[in-house]
């Protein structure tokens, strides 16, 4: 009996990789995914500044340590993994991040390189996750853990340092900033809104405590790009799995509430004012642009962001202190140049090929919310739980893409949400 169970799971490993492979053996691979995606978000200021390097070492431990488990727990199943579209692109695309490093302007202490090994971590272990344990599985272990985080936070910003936990009125809690800490929060609730269509009792009330903190923490930290993307995956999520009166009712609230804001004029959400000046952004756009065209092949090298932008806060040219470009393809070429974005356009386009062929609605929103944040964000410069969370839908994709064309599904067959 033994003998045969062996030969089940390697063939499992093998040949099907979609299929969660259940909870038995499988919770050292958890909690490093969690460790991973959410310690990565950790704001190592909010430790006393006598253990602060105590506690920035422990977070790059994990950060760094944790894709371990892909090579202890059965790692079999990844090349043949990363021959699938879209991965295929992203594994080129970290090959180019990790050669990147070594012209890297920050290499000169070594944060470049260590920087490095965590994205390349944030990538690989969610890819091994979702094809051993399935789409499904890693949804719940990120609804979860998103959810502690933020409880955390909300503690913390009570107890905590309010210099550390509030951005002025915006709350950061552990995370790096207010931001960070909206874009996690609307992760968890996608993801908790994924966890509903579990046939659980357990598991549909537990996605609704995810779904009710990460709500809770999108709107504590102000940030309207993060609230926008919910808005619009919400509306687009509905509407594609036929639930179109309920899209209907969403997208009416939204521009009662956009016409209300405009009107009364909310002093949190001046959308005039932001959109008039995009907080800074188009300022650092511009100088991003003019760095750009000194290397716009290789770009700077890998983390060099934040020594360019340091440059030119000393040159006085800002008029706030930036560490990214605040748009993640320019960033990305920026850093990496035009050879790094073509691959990271090129499984942009993968992942579109993959999911036509194998339409989801549930995974495509996490796709659309991480997109719409990158138009004014970085996601891909630092180890986080965004980088996690492409990995694990673009893994989906591609499997579920093999899948289809395995039982010969056609492309306009829809998938259930969340699997």
């Amino acid at each position: 009996m033994r003998q045969r169970r062996v030969i089940g799971v390697r063939l499992l490993l093998a040949t099907e990789t979609r299929r969660p492979s259940g909870y038995r053996g499988s919770w050292p691979a958890v909690w490093a995914l969690a460790g991973l995606a959410f310690v990565s978000e950790f704001n190592t200021d909010v430790a006393e500044p006598i253990w602060n390097k105590l506690v920035k070492w422990a977070v790059l431990a994990v950060v760094v340590t944790a894709p371990l488990v892909v090579f202890v727990a059965r790692s079999a199943v990844l090349p043949e993994v990363l021959t699938r579209t879209p991965l295929c692109w992203i594994a080129l695309w970290m090959a180019w991040t990790v050669a990147a490093a070594a012209w890297s302007a920050a290499s000169v202490n070594g944060a470049g390189m260590l920087v490095m090994v965590g994205i390349v971590s944030c990538w690989m272990l969610p890819i091994w996750f979702v094809s051993v344990h399935g789409w499904d599985r890693c949804v719940q272990v990120l609804a979860c853990g998103g959810a502690v985080f933020l409880l955390l936070g909300f503690v913390y910003a009570v107890l905590g340092d309010p210099a550390v936990a509030w951005d002025g009125a915006r709350l950061s809690g552990i995370s790096w900033s207010p931001t960070h800490l909206g874009r996690i929060g609307a992760l968890t609730v996608v993801f908790g809104a994924l966890m509903l269509t579990a046939a659980r009792m357990w598991t549909a009330r537990l996605a609704v405590c995810c779904i009710a903190v990460g709500l809770a923490a999108a709107m504590a930290s102000g940030t309207r790009t993060t609230l926008l993307g919910l808005a619009v995956v919400g509306v687009v999520v509905l509407w594609r799995m036929r639930r179109r009166s309920s899209a209907v009712v969403l997208l009416s609230a939204i521009l009662a509430a956009a016409i209300t804001s405009a009107t009364f004029g909310v002093s949190t959400f001046d959308v005039g004012r932001e959109i008039a000046g995009a907080t800074g952004r188009f300022e650092i756009w511009s100088e991003t642009f003019g760095l750009v065209m000194q290397a716009p092949v290789t770009g700077f090298g890998t983390a060099s962001g934040e020594v360019m932008f340091d440059e030119i806060a000393r040159r006085g040219d800002l008029a706030w202190r930036a560490f990214t470009a605040h748009n993640t393809l320019l960033h990305v070429l920026l850093t990496q140049g035009m050879v790094g974005l073509g691959l990271l356009l090129a499984a942009a386009a993968g992942y579109i090929v993959a999911a036509l062929k194998a339409p989801n609605p549930g995974r495509d929103g996490v796709v659309i919310l991480l997109l719409i944040n990158s138009a004014t964000e970085a996601l891909v410069e630092q180890p986080s739980l965004s980088i996690v969370a492409l990995a694990a839908a673009f893994t989906a994709a591609a499997n579920d893409a093999v899948s289809s064309r395995s039982r010969g599904t056609e492309p306009g067959t829809e998938a259930p949400a969340g699997r």
